[in-house]
């Protein structure tokens, strides 16, 4: 029945518009008898949202290790350790972020013009970490390219061969040969993302 999948793929998207509109005009609007006093509430439900999601990714890799071993397919990316990884990198980043979000956010709310004087050190020990891992982004990407730009010169001589008995088109075959070969980094996706 993909009636009811439709319905709901379409309504979804515009119910998380209105609870996000709904939201704003709820935290936008004024209470002057309202005065703040002391730090936001929320320390320890972050603590164990971040705990819980840690957790969850240990299960779910020790789930994905073991249905591996079960049934191994040489074709699961990092041996079946691809969901978990990936579950650990948004944890992380959404963590990063909404960190440094709140804490933009409580900084213009606040009332004073003062900025606080510095991220929790938490943040500041995530945030860190973020420069080197770019840096090892982009050699990364920059050897993907440099692979890429040599699997699609050895591309096209075996696009020659497979058409060998058709009019030549320089530029149809490099094509041919740069599509086959940006779908080969699809292979090389898993080892970035280790």
């Amino acid at each position: 029945d993909g009636d009811a999948d439709r319905r709901l793929v379409r309504g979804l998207p515009l119910a998380a518009l209105a609870l996000l509109a709904l939201s704003a005009l709820y935290a936008g609007w004024e209470r002057p008898a309202w005065e703040s006093a002391g730090r936001l509430p929320g320390n320890l439900t972050f603590g164990a949202l971040t705990f819980a999601q840690g957790l969850l990714v240990i299960v779910l890799a020790c789930v994905a290790h073991a249905l591996h071993r079960t049934d191994p397919d040489r074709r699961a990316a990092l041996r079946g350790l691809a969901g978990p990884a990936v579950a650990m990198l948004a944890c992380a980043l959404g963590g990063v972020m909404s960190g440094g979000v709140s804490q933009r956010v409580s900084d213009w709310l606040d009332g004073t013009r003062a900025s606080i004087p510095g991220p929790p050190v938490l943040l500041t020990w995530q945030a860190s970490v973020i420069p080197p891992l770019l840096l090892l982004l982009l050699v990364m990407c920059c050897w993907l390219a440099r692979r890429a730009w040599h699997l699609a010169r050895a591309e096209r001589a075996a696009v020659e061969e497979e058409y060998a008995g058709e009019a030549g088109d320089p530029g149809r075959t490099r094509r041919i040969a740069s599509v086959r070969a940006m779908a080969a980094l699809t292979d090389r996706g898993p080892r970035i993302l280790a």
